[in-house]
């Protein structure tokens, strides 16, 4: 297929569905990236994030991206690897590069979902060649205070604050913002959150409160416990794949919603909670790789690291414990007795 072609169909696909790209510029440490994560965690079902790929090693804290529900912060590549891939964008930065791949683009528009992209002016104008955008510039005026409460280097502070080339290129380009950021705080974000809602749908939507949070999280941990009841009446050597794609799927929901939590402020981001956000997404890469590489999920696996996953993060995140029942092996002559999880009366 030719690359007219495919951006063509991409073109037709968000027509159709009324989706909408936001594209998110600014100054480092401007808080891009994190107004988009803040808008798909606390609806996931409305907006997608289009992850990026970089040839740069992951700094420390960083994490891979698996893919656009998981989070993670890059597609960390070799160089080869990099120009093998269909790229809608790319540039050099440091010796090094960063791009949005094409096969990323077409998952991000085939979700259905209004999508948003962390993005330079240079790499914007090459997207724009194939798909319109909606412009936010993020350029506040307290990045350096924002910066040194996160106890950054001084030295990477004055790195990221001499900000005039980035904004200079912005405008150089051509571009003008549909919303400008000017300063970072809750309010700007609940600003933006009811801007950016009301462009997308036409709704003046509210943040999640703390209720309704713990209300998602409880409903998809009892969808992750129904799934793990269901270990016991499969081979003990086998497990459908289509059974793993649930489970891997949930295990997604559970994630997004604590890391909502976190960011919201529903949930103080202690060491027994960041832990527990560790080890659920940790999960969900283990049962991706048992996607990929066809593995089965031996019911050991599945009591003594799925369900001891969940129990933990119920614990961390809505303050109760839950129970497993004693699994009893079946035999010729008795009846299989499933996985039960018990929530605390």
């Amino acid at each position: 297929m030719s690359k007219h072609i495919f951006y063509e169909r991409l073109r037709k696909h968000m027509a159709n569905n009324n989706q909408k790209l936001f594209a998110l510029l600014g100054v480092n440490g401007g808080g891009k990236t994190t107004l988009a994560n803040k808008t798909k965690l606390c609806f996931p079902e409305r907006y997608e994030i289009i992850g990026s790929t970089t040839t740069r090693f992951p700094r420390e804290g960083e994490r891979p991206i698996l893919d656009g529900d998981k989070g993670g912060d890059y597609f960390y590549v070799m160089n080869e690897d990099f120009k093998k891939e269909d790229m809608v964008e790319a540039n050099n930065f440091g010796d090094k590069w960063y791009g949005v791949s094409d096969v990323e683009l077409e998952r991000a528009v085939l979700t259905g979902k209004d999508i948003l992209l962390v993005i330079e002016s240079n790499g914007l104008l090459q997207v724009e060649q194939h798909i319109p955008s909606i412009r936010v510039l993020c350029n506040p005026d307290n990045v350096r205070e924002i910066l040194e409460k996160e106890g950054i280097p001084q030295k990477e502070i004055e790195v990221r604050c001499s900000r005039g080339n980035i904004i200079k290129d912005f405008y150089d380009n051509g571009f003008t913002p549909d919303y400008e950021v000017k300063h970072l705080d809750d309010k700007t974000f609940h600003d933006f959150l009811s801007w950016v809602n009301v462009v997308s749908t036409g709704e003046r939507l509210t943040i999640p409160s703390s209720v309704e949070m713990k209300s998602r999280l409880t409903t998809h941990l009892e969808e992750a416990k129904s799934l793990a009841n269901q270990r016991i009446y499969l081979p003990e050597d086998h497990t459908p794949s289509d059974w793993i794609q649930m489970l891997s799927e949930v295990s997604e929901k559970i994630l997004i919603d604590c890391r909502a939590s976190i960011v919201l402020g529903h949930t103080p981001s202690t060491a027994a909670v960041d832990k527990e956000e560790e080890k659920i997404y940790d999960l969900c890469m283990a049962l991706d790789e048992a996607i990929s590489s066809g593995q089965y999920l031996s019911t050991d696996f599945v009591e003594n690291y799925v369900i001891e996953t969940f129990e933990g993060v119920s614990k961390a995140f809505l303050g109760t414990n839950t129970t497993l029942k004693k699994r009893v092996l079946a035999t010729d002559d008795t009846e299989k007795t499933p996985l039960v999880i018990e929530s605390p009366r």
